[in-house]
């Protein structure tokens, strides 16, 4: 089978300190999280919000149908993981549960049936790395697309030059309101 390219609106997260959690609780990390990716493909993938492209340990790689669709899933899976319970260390005591990094980002995407390649996974795999635990990014493609939503904030994080890329990129912080 060939190879398509095709533009799409790509949402990448990670579990933030994923090391730090499979260290003290390699089992119990595991399975909270195949929790979580169960969820999010039956409420996001299998409702036709968006296709899930990919899925590596801790990392998720999704399609989604427009920008706003894609920042109300970013705040949908920050707010169900911020309420999943903790990861028990072995010795019995409690360490915080999940906080997700989440990019967003438009572009071309080259879609093999074995998996997806394409220079814009690379730059949103940078933007993704640079959010804090907790945080939602997005490229100045995203935010050009998304109409004034009355339930996001946007601030402009100015222009950031990323690792191995070429020129700088304008990233913005998205915040539920």
């Amino acid at each position: 089978m060939e190879s398509l390219t095709i533009n799409r609106i790509l949402l990448m997260a990670d579990v933030a300190e994923w090391t730090r959690l499979m260290e003290c609780n390699e089992e119990g990390t595991i399975q909270l999280w195949r929790d979580h990716l169960l969820w999010a493909r039956r409420e996001f993938n299998d409702s036709g919000q968006c296709r899930w492209l990919w899925q590596a340990g801790d990392a998720i790689l999704l399609a989604c149908q427009s920008a706003e669709i894609a920042v109300k899933i970013a705040f949908n899976l920050h707010d169900r993981i911020s309420q999943s319970p903790c990861v028990p260390y072995r010795t019995g005591e409690q360490i915080t549960g999940f906080k997700l990094r989440i990019g967003l980002h438009q572009g071309a995407l080259i879609e093999h049936p074995e998996s997806v390649y394409g220079h814009s996974i690379n730059l949103l795999s940078r933007v993704t790395s640079m959010a804090e635990p907790g945080q939602t990014l997005c490229t100045e493609l995203i935010r050009n697309r998304l109409v004034e939503l009355a339930d996001t904030q946007i601030h402009d994080l100015g222009w950031h030059q990323l690792k191995h890329l070429q020129s700088p990129i304008r990233i913005f912080s998205l915040l539920p309101s």
